[in-house]
């Protein structure tokens, strides 16, 4: 019990600021505050599938960004504590390794935009893959017909979500692992899979055939998963930038805030001090898996085109879904081997790990408190807009932003933000609004005419839009209120403790600058 519970508080820790953002990010603004009719069509288009309707309803769009958001933070907390679970049955590792490993896993500092609502479903089906995992591990334990049939339900269910379906491996390999008697052949893998558990076998195979004939993506996301040979040739080349741009990367970035960083990984050290490590007798073949498995949770990615140098950027960052549990394996036993070839005192390795899940802590919140600042400029945007007659009386813009140090993940306004802030600030839909250096690459010779299909459907906010050449470039500069991280959480606190103050803040975060076109 006191695993679960120092488990808890530091995902909670980490991760708890998702649930108090109400932000929209992204590809969001295609669904928020749209009619129910705009956002089923959406969904009918993308793949109706079950899952997508249910955290996508227009009451929750609309009205519970919240509750999405709370949504996600327990899917990802639920699939922590199974992968605890499920790690119960691997024998090679104790008690004490098994709560480090899950903690790497639930922290591992990937997937920054998991909180964007219009990928809400990751989470969901991210959380069934667990569930249905943890059923099996149950019934290879109980042999119980209906946990069996529970868990193909909900493994079914979590492949709404396509990249899951390479991962589902990772099950069928539990499965050999517990029937396995000490020899691994490739033979008698196929034979315990095939037949002693042919349903689990042939689950993903008919799934997939299902949603190929009757839930295929059309209209604006018609051909999304195009196979690309060259994506499978250069896989082996793709999964080296993928390890350096989503391993190496983020762990190079969680160092950047030492003071908070010593005090949290001093906390964590003398929580695990009294407790011991297992032998590192097989911590290759746990390293070896941990490779395969973070193979596995790129390769989808690289089949449909993706490359793996930049893999994880900006919004891209959300086909990092299923890295943390080879991360994690790696983490632990890839240093529990260097350590132990170096005859470092067990001691030290836990500061080592200490370190480690601090740092991880420390940049998750970091993540959370910038999207939190990137969704305060952005009600500083409408308020702005609101207070300023040229945005009032004209169409077109040009948008400059100089305040791109307070966008989360370094990402940059699509269009359909800039129009659906618009809309939200008047309440129509009628004006455009473009990243400047955006319309100049996409337009070529900056016509507006690029932009024309954009008006034609409702969910980039272009409904009553008549098509004018962009009117007055719109330079975004900071105002007289210049949000630090911490100045965000101050912030945060004042939306619920002192109004005034906090619109006053909100107000001064952005100013403008007109240049006419």
């Amino acid at each position: 019990m006191i695993n679960l519970f120092i488990i808890t508080v530091i995902y909670s820790i980490a991760h708890g600021l998702i649930m108090f953002n109400d932000g929209v990010f992204w590809d969001g603004w295609i669904l928020y505050n749209q009619s129910p009719e705009t956002i089923f069509n959406l969904i009918d288009q993308r793949d109706g599938q079950i899952l997508r309707y249910l955290m996508n309803l227009p009451w929750l769009i609309n009205h519970g960004i919240t509750i999405i958001r709370i949504i996600i933070f327990i899917s990802f907390y639920i699939s922590t504590i199974l992968f605890y679970y499920i790690l119960k049955f691997i024998k090679e590792i104790n008690d004490f390794s098994r709560v480090i490993i899950v903690l790497l896993f639930a922290l591992f500092p990937v997937n920054p935009g998991r909180l964007c609502i219009a990928i809400g479903m990751y989470g969901l089906c991210y959380c069934l893959y667990f569930i249905g995992f943890s059923l099996l591990a149950m019934n290879m334990n109980k042999n119980k017909y209906y946990i069996r049939i529970l868990s193909l339900l909900t493994f079914f269910l979590s492949f709404n979500l396509t990249t899951i379906f390479v991962f589902y491996l990772i099950p069928l390999l539990f499965i050999y692992y517990i029937n396995n008697d000490g020899n691994f052949s490739f033979r008698k893998f196929m034979y315990k899979i095939i037949f002693k558990y042919f349903d689990f076998f042939l689950l993903p195979f008919i799934t997939f055939f299902i949603q190929l004939i009757y839930f295929k993506p059309s209209g604006i996301w018609n051909g999304l998963y195009p196979i690309s040979l060259k994506g499978i040739i250069l896989s082996p080349i793709n999964f080296i930038g993928a390890f350096s741009s989503s391993f190496i990367l983020p762990l190079s970035n969680s160092f950047n805030e030492i003071s908070y960083l010593f005090l949290s990984s001093l906390i964590i050290y003398f929580v695990f001090k009294k407790r011991r490590f297992n032998s590192i007798k097989y911590s290759w073949v746990l390293l070896g898996f941990g490779i395969f498995a973070f193979f596995i949770s790129v390769l989808p990615y690289f089949v449909i085109g993706r490359s793996g140098f930049g893999f994880g950027t900006e919004w891209q960052s959300r086909d990092q879904l299923l890295i943390p549990l080879g991360a994690s394996f790696i983490l632990f036993f890839g240093l529990r081997l260097i350590l132990s070839e170096f005859t470092i005192r067990e001691s030290l390795q836990k500061l080592m790990f200490s370190f480690l899940i601090g740092a991880f802590t420390i940049s998750n919140c970091f993540n959370y408190l910038e999207f939190q600042r990137d969704s305060f400029k952005q009600l500083s945007l409408i308020a702005n807009f609101k207070n300023n007659s040229i945005i009032k009386n004209n169409s077109s813009f040009l948008f400059d932003d100089q305040t791109y140090a307070l966008n989360a993940i370094d990402r940059w306004y699509r269009f359909y933000e800039y129009s659906g802030l618009m809309k939200l600030a008047f309440g129509d839909d009628n004006r455009f609004g473009e990243n400047y250096k955006a319309f100049i690459n996409f337009g070529g010779n900056n016509t507006i005419q690029d932009y024309a299909n954009a008006t034609t459907v409702p969910y980039y906010n272009l409904s009553n839009y008549k098509l004018v050449s962009p009117q007055y470039k719109v330079t975004i500069k900071e105002g007289t209120y210049k949000p630090s991280l911490l100045g965000t959480l101050r912030t945060l606190i004042y939306k619920w403790t002192n109004t005034i103050k906090f619109e006053s803040r909100i107000g001064n975060i952005v100013t403008f600058e007109f240049q006419k076109l």
